[in-house]
């Protein structure tokens, strides 16, 4: 059984490896807008950064932050409820421009959020309720995210 899985395995490899990846494709969007806000600093609140997601949300947070000037603050929740309640009183604390809730459920924190939003510090989440856009909980400015039957139809 195990020869025949590396030997499909390496099969499926080797035909891949002849395959262009991409394809290139002009950009089409936007190649203007405004400035972006000097001197602002963000908290990244991560659900757990051992989840390749959440960490490859956080990485591209800090590429973009660090293309316009921003601090950025990342605290790992370390795959704990008490992990991610500790990390939101630490971004309270630290008084930011704005958070970010990193793939963990926001209705989990309501208590801790209420605190955010009585400070006034705005928040944008990844993966943090059931609603995608405006409508997330908690407080929560907007919620990117996908729809779970979307990726179910298209991974069966």
């Amino acid at each position: 059984m195990q020869r025949r899985t590396f030997t499909a395995g390496l099969l499926a490899t080797t035909m891949l490896a002849g395959l262009p990846l991409a394809a290139e494709t002009a950009w089409d969007g936007p190649t203007s807008g405004p400035a972006a806000a000097t001197d602002k600093s963000i908290v990244i609140v991560a659900g757990d950064l051992k989840n390749g997601g959440i960490l490859g949300v956080t990485r591209g947070v800090e590429e973009a932050a660090a293309a316009i000037g921003w601090d950025i603050r990342v605290l790992d929740g370390a795959g704990s409820i008490q992990g991610r309640t500790a990390a939101i009183g630490q971004a309270l604390a630290l008084q930011a421009d704005g958070i970010i809730i990193n793939g963990f459920d926001a209705v989990e924190q309501q208590a801790a959020l209420e605190g955010v939003v009585s400070a006034g510090i705005p928040m944008v989440a990844w993966h943090s309720g059931p609603k995608i856009g405006c409508d997330a909980p908690g407080g929560i400015f907007a919620n990117v995210s996908t729809d779970a039957m979307t990726v179910s139809e298209v991974a069966a």
